[in-house]
């Protein structure tokens, strides 16, 4: 899939949208990626490039300071909210996170490190659209299919 605007939802409830981290592995478009070697004992992630470092972000609402948006793509992977690591909205219908990788690129693959502490429950189904469109936070973008997104669990 290709687009500029990641968006991270909980479609159709109300409720608290928080994770700590989201990396998008691709390329920009038409380009061949640039691919890093990885270390041995990193085998389980996504071979390339998070294309969503540095980038903008933005969400529906902020329910504590310690929770911007930026808290998800920051390098921090610490899945404890109180280690100033994970992105939080308040408790809303719909909610959303999106960030704008400020050009178009061609996605692989899209990882997120929900919450590890004592919050984990919070972790509702994610929806994750990708697509070109930032109105609404990107709600009505195409669906970036399941098989394409990675969570991992308790990486510290």
């Amino acid at each position: 899939m290709n687009g500029r605007y990641v968006t991270v939802t909980i479609p159709g409830r109300k409720k608290f949208l928080t994770f700590c981290e989201v990396q998008v592995f691709g390329k920009l478009a038409p380009f061949l990626p640039h691919v890093l070697p990885r270390p041995l004992n990193d085998l389980h992630r996504p071979l390339g490039v998070n294309i969503a470092l540095g980038k903008i972000s933005y969400q529906y609402s902020t329910f504590h300071p310690l929770g911007s948006s930026d808290k998800a793509i920051d390098r921090n992977e610490a899945s404890d909210f109180y280690k100033n690591s994970c992105t939080h909205t308040s408790d809303d219908f719909e909610p959303w996170w999106v960030v704008d990788l400020t050009s178009k690129f061609i996605v692989d693959n899209i990882m997120i490190i929900p919450r590890g502490d004592s919050c984990t429950g919070m972790t509702a189904k994610y929806e994750i659209r990708f697509g070109d469109s930032k109105e609404n936070g990107g709600k009505s973008n195409p669906s970036f299919s399941y098989s394409e997104i990675l969570v991992f669990h308790d990486l510290q």
